[in-house]
Formats: structure tokens, C-alpha cells, sequence
């Protein structure tokens, strides 16, 4: 049974209840939330009160008035999304959506999947913020629509691009451990041509990856991370009905990092190791009206993770990743609010590691119908999807069923049932020395989310509970820790978000209660079970302010040293950022985070960032 903490329990039904409450004390309002517009959660445009899924929009400016650098820090106390990070900033980090790990979560950039087909995740610690324009988050079972990768849910990358009149950006911004952030960029539209050019780097000196008090023998020297990254894009309207776009992203990334444990010629306190980290992403699309109730959607992606890791110097171990993607996807209007779409698509994965590998080439081929209906006071979601993945993996068909009932203009009752499939990565079927299992079967999971919403003038609430249950679940528990299919699990909960303007402030609430338990009832590996923010900005004239709190509840570990269980204790951070406007078009930016110095990790022996002071001037046309 699940049982919800009392202190949470406490905040998720006050607030909630608050915040049905019409916003007529707000003033001089913003846009409503109400009319945001979402991609993600059905794979075509709709409101996103409109979602079954539950889901959350991060726009630009909301990404710029967060102060953070990197993903995980943006996304930190979103209801259902959780993390942990080997250390400071570029450290690897592994996220967790609805409890779920990293590689039971696709990451979308543009459209096209990417991350390592050996890992199975996307590093998302090596996005910088700057080359974003929007985030797309849907959390819960959405593997009829997205494939493998997607039981957990789905982050959406949308980068930079053009629109309005012909506009430049600029950032310059120093900090604590020495950093330095600069950006610069121009971006546009002229007649039926939108373009964008973006740059951005971003560097810090760091701090020890892993604390020496608790690994012996360990480098003492403070870690540092460079990431320099460009977008750009181009979109063509050619006539009335077809248009066609282009985007190209480029990072490159280096990240100093600290190493534990038995290793050839180690451990020793004067070692050193680097990443480097590269990402290459181009998404080439094709939209089209093809009749008068008829559009067609093409998308060629390819993408390129590349990862190298040294230890003094020497030769990397390599680990470097290519996708070549095609989705055609067409959406029929049957009548009005009522789309049946119609998708097949293809997706090739290639690796080249010098660890040796006894197959390094993966092939999926999908098709998928899904329908999507506005009857009025009822919504329907449906999809059913079939893949087939080369080298003995197999096939797999998963399904989805969702519905909405409006109780009247502000309240909507939601529900769905889904499953999904996960297929092993490349590490868990081919690693080599004996590590890997080529007889390995996909993850299967079933899930069930039933919720409620409130949406009314500024106000956006919504209460979900879910449950996902796991068979054939993937653990190391065979012989010499090879990866094999035995372990289930089940993780339920809880989630909350919430948006509203009261009196002129711009009020966020995110808490998630959850229970990501293995099949004999333990909490799950580095999962935390309890977790949430809350976010408080206003404009004051020329001057901006916001604020967030976030807090996460304790989670258990391993030490890897002796092999045995360690408990990490929970946290609370607070991050303040704001803004002074010096003229119509330049700021002058301040933020602090981790406010109070709090010192935590998220896995242990690995010291997260403490406090931060950075100022800046940002510069836009």
C-alpha cells in the first residue's frame, strides 16, 4: 500500500486547494500558462491543458531567470524528476523520471534521440542552458508513442531559433571558483527565412570530485570543467503548404574528475583523469500540408555522442556513439478534434569503443498509430506501436489508452493505462571481459496514472498519482555481476505542480511522494523518495527577483570501498537571482546558489557544489 508521509501529504493539499482560488488579486497579469503549447505529449500541437500526460513547459525566459548553468540544476524539485552527480558541475549525472534510471527515460533534442548506445542515457550535465530555447517534460509511460527508452517519460530539447525582427544577444557573467560564462548570438526572420547563430562557453575551476577524507589515495586537487557549445538553425517557408528547417548543434566538453577503487597502476593522490565530452546533432525537417485534412511531418536526424576518458595522459578509453534517424509522421483530421496519425521510422545505432565489443551495430524499426479526440466534455488518447530491433533483441508492441473528463470549465479528471518496453543497452549485452549477457530479454512494464486539474485565468494545478510495475527488469545479480533478467520492481506515487499569480508574484510548486521499491520492498538504488521546490519571482520595474527552495529527502547508497549500504542524508537549498535593468536593453545580473553553504552529496563520497556567487551583464536587442 502506498502511504504518503504526513508533512507532504500536509503540503500537497494545501496548496492545491489554495491555488483554486481565481487569481483576481494578481496584477497587470503576464500571458496565461493556460495557452502554452506542447508537442511532446501526444507528438502533435495542443494546449497544455489539453495533455493527458502530465506535463511541464520551461520556456527561454524562464530558463534565463533561473541563474542555472546546466540541466540538472534547472530541473532540480521538478515534480517526478530526481538526480544524482558525481561531483560538481560537467560530473556525470544520472537522472531519475518517476523513479525510473536514466536509461528507462528517453532525451529528445530537436526530435532526434539522442545519448550513449553503450550507457543507454544522455549526458545531460553537458547541455549548456544557453543554446535552449525550451524544455518539454513529460512524465509516465509513454513508450507507444516514443519506443523504447520512454518508461519513465521524456525530456524534450527544443534548441535556439529564429523569429521577429532581426535581434543580437549578449552574456558576460564571473563567479565563485573562478568561472567565466560567455554568450553571443544574432537571430531573426526576414520574408518566409528564419535563422539563428548562437555561441556560449562556460568554465570553473571547481572543486575536488571526491572528498579525500573518504577515499584514500584519491587526488585532492580541485576538478574543473570547460563546455563550449553552438546552435544554429534555418527554416524555409517554400509555399502556402510546405516548409522546410534545419538545425545543427555542436558541443564540446571537458570535465576533471577523480577515481576510486582498483585500477591498473592506481589509485594515487597525484593521478589525474579527463573527459571529453563532444555531442554533434542535426535535425533536417520537412512539413507539409498534403490535402486539405492531411499533414505530413518528415524527420532525418543524425547524431553523434562521443566520450573519451584518460588517466595521466594516457591512451582514452574510447566510447563514441552514432544515430541516423528517419521519422515520417502523418496526421489525418477524421472531424473536428479528432486527429489519427500514422508514423513509421527507422533509427540506427553505431558504436566504436577499443574495449572490444562482439557487435557494435543496432537497427529499429517502428510503426505506430495513434488518436488523438476533443469530443467535448470527454478526451481520448490512444497508440499502439510495434518495434523491431535487429542483433536478437526482438520485437515488441506497447500500448496506450488515456482519457479526460471535464467536470466543468476549471476542473478536468484525467487517466491512463500504458505499457512499454525498455531494450538492453550495448554495455549490459556485449561488455567485454564477461561483464555482458547477449541472451538478455527487453524490461517490460505496465502502468496505470489517474489525476486531477484545476486551470482557470493564471492558475495551473494538477495532482497525479501513478504506478509502474516491472518484469524482467534488468539487475547485476549474475554470476561475477552479470546483468541478468530476474529482478522486478514497482514505483508509485505522488506529484504535484502548480502555477499561479497572486498580487503581481509568480508562484511555482512542485513536490513528488514516491515508493521506487525492488521486488523484496527496498527503496531503489540513489532514489530519493521524497522531493519538491517552490519558486517565488516578480518584476519590479527595472528590477527582477525570484527565489526557489528545494528539498529532498534522504536516500540510500553504496560505499563501494567495503561494499556496504550507506544511507545519504536528506537537503534544503535555496538559490536567489535577479536582475537590474542598467538600460532598455542591458541587465545587471546577480544569483546565488546554495544560499545557505549546505553541504550534501547525492552519491557518496562525491561533494556536491557548494555556495556560488556569480554577476553578469546580459545584453538583448
Amino acid at each position: 500500500m502506498f502511504i504518503l508521509s504526513a508533512p507532504i501529504a500536509r503540503a500537497i493539499a494545501t496548496p492545491f486547494a489554495l491555488l483554486a482560488v481565481p487569481a483576481a488579486m494578481a496584477q497587470t497579469p503576464p500571458p496565461t500558462v493556460l495557452d502554452t503549447v506542447v508537442v511532446t505529449a501526444a507528438g502533435l500541437d495542443q494546449r497544455i491543458v489539453d495533455a493527458i500526460a502530465h506535463t511541464s513547459v520551461i520556456t527561454e525566459r524562464e530558463i534565463r531567470d533561473s541563474g542555472q548553468v546546466d540541466l540538472p540544476g534547472l530541473l532540480r524539485g521538478l515534480a517526478g524528476f530526481d538526480y544524482t552527480q558525481s561531483g560538481g558541475h560537467g560530473a556525470p549525472a544520472t537522472a531519475f523520471l518517476r523513479g525510473s534510471e536514466g536509461r528507462q527515460m528517453l532525451v529528445l533534442l530537436d526530435g532526434v534521440a539522442i545519448g550513449s548506445a553503450t550507457l543507454g542515457t544522455a549526458a545531460l550535465e553537458q547541455l549548456p542552458l544557453d543554446e535552449i530555447e525550451r524544455l518539454e517534460i513529460v512524465r509516465g509511460n509513454v513508450s507507444a508513442l516514443y519506443g523504447s527508452g520512454a518508461v519513465g517519460g521524456v525530456i524534450q530539447v527544443f534548441t535556439r531559433q529564429g523569429r521577429g525582427a532581426a535581434a543580437g544577444s549578449a552574456l558576460l557573467e564571473i563567479g565563485s571558483r573562478a568561472s567565466r560564462r560567455l554568450g553571443a548570438g544574432w537571430r531573426g526572420e526576414s520574408g518566409d527565412t528564419r535563422y539563428n547563430l548562437h555561441v556560449s562557453h562556460f568554465r570553473t575551476a571547481g572543486q575536488t570530485a571526491i572528498d579525500p577524507a573518504l577515499a584514500p589515495n584519491v587526488n585532492p586537487d580541485d576538478d574543473g570543467y570547460r563546455n563550449t557549445g553552438l546552435t544554429a538553425s534555418v527554416q524555409q517557408r517554400v509555399s502556402a503548404d510546405h516548409a522546410l528547417n534545419a538545425r545543427l548543434y555542436l558541443q564540446q566538453g571537458r570535465t576533471e574528475y577523480d577515481q576510486s577503487g582498483d585500477y591498473a597502476g592506481g589509485p594515487s593522490p597525484t593521478d589525474t583523469h579527463v573527459l571529453d565530452a563532444r555531442l554533434a546533432n542535426l535535425a533536417l525537417g520537412w512539413n507539409a500540408r498534403l490535402g486539405p485534412d492531411w499533414q505530413s511531418r518528415l524527420t532525418v536526424g543524425a547524431h553523434r555522442d562521443v566520450s573519451d576518458a584518460r588517466t595521466n595522459g594516457g591512451t582514452p578509453d574510447r566510447f563514441h556513439t552514432t544515430g541516423r534517424q528517419v521519422d515520417w509522421r502523418h496526421d489525418f483530421t477524421l472531424a473536428e478534434g479528432q486527429v489519427l496519425s500514422a508514423t513509421v521510422g527507422t533509427l540506427r545505432q553505431h558504436i566504436d569503443s577499443n574495449t572490444g565489443y562482439t557487435a557494435t551495430t543496432r537497427r529499429t524499426h517502428h510503426g505506430a498509430l495513434a488518436w488523438n479526440a476533443d469530443l467535448g466534455r470527454a478526451q481520448v488518447q490512444a497508440a499502439l506501436r510495434h518495434d523491431r530491433i535487429s542483433g536478437g533483441v526482438g520485437a515488441a508492441t506497447t500500448g496506450l489508452l488515456g482519457g479526460g473528463w471535464r467536470l466543468d470549465d476549471d476542473w478536468k479528471l484525467l487517466g491512463s493505462l500504458s505499457t512499454a518496453f525498455n531494450a538492453p543497452t550495448f554495455n549490459q549485452l556485449y561488455y567485454p571481459f564477461g561483464f555482458g549477457n547477449p541472451d538478455l530479454k527487453p524490461e517490460h512494464a505496465r502502468s496505470l496514472e489517474i489525476g486531477a486539474q484545476y486551470a482557470s485565468g493564471h492558475t495551473l494545478a494538477r495532482l497525479a498519482w501513478f504506478r509502474t510495475r516491472f518484469t524482467d527488469l534488468i539487475d547485476y545479480q549474475g554470476p561475477n555481476g552479470t546483468p541478468i533478467n530476474v529482478a522486478q520492481a514497482r514505483i508509485q506515487g505522488l506529484e504535484l505542480t502548480a502555477s499561479t499569480l497572486v498580487e503581481g508574484w509568480q508562484l511555482r510548486l512542485n513536490l513528488t511522494a514516491q515508493q521506487p521499491e525492488d521486488g523484496e520492498g527496498r527503496t531503489l538504488q540513489r532514489r530519493a523518495r521524497d522531493f519538491g521546490s517552490v519558486e517565488l519571482a516578480r518584476d519590479f520595474g527595472a528590477w527582477r527577483v525570484r527565489a526557489q527552495l528545494t528539498s529532498t529527502g534522504s536516500r540510500p547508497d553504496v560505499d563501494y570501498a567495503v561494499f556496504q549500504p550507506v544511507t545519504l542524508p536528506g537537503y534544503t537549498l535555496l538559490d536567489l537571482n535577479g536582475g537590474w535593468r542598467l538600460a532598455p536593453d542591458l541587465w545587471l545580473t546577480a544569483r546565488v546558489t546554495n544560499v545557505a553553504d549546505v553541504r550534501y552529496s547525492t552519491v557518496y563520497s562525491y561533494p556536491a557544489t557548494g555556495r556560488e556567487v556569480h554577476v553578469g551583464l546580459a545584453w538583448k536587442l
